[in-house]
């Protein structure tokens, strides 16, 4: 599953040679698809000691939490590691 392309921009002007870089980021439902759970369980997961899943990058009002992709690729691996001791 891939990640929404959200793009964020800003009033600043960039300078021309500065590369522009798009997030990606996946919603409160596509994790729990992704990982065959519920929304509720992703806060718990948040809550867990050990290995806790990464905390929202966005959590805006009114709407599902946005996780970084990369934050969740990179809590993966580490789960990864961990079942494999």
């Amino acid at each position: 599953m891939q990640a929404n392309v959200i793009s964020i921009t800003s009033n600043n002007p960039e300078p021309a040679h500065k590369p522009q870089f798009i997030e990606r980021y996946f919603t409160s439902v596509e994790l729990a698809k992704r990982f065959n759970c519920s929304v509720r369980t992703l806060d718990r997961w948040q809550k867990r000691e050990e290995n806790p899943m990464p905390q929202p990058t966005f959590r805006p009002s009114g709407v599902h939490n946005l996780w970084a992709d990369q934050a969740i690729y990179e809590w993966e691996e580490k789960m990864a590691a961990c079942a494999q001791k």
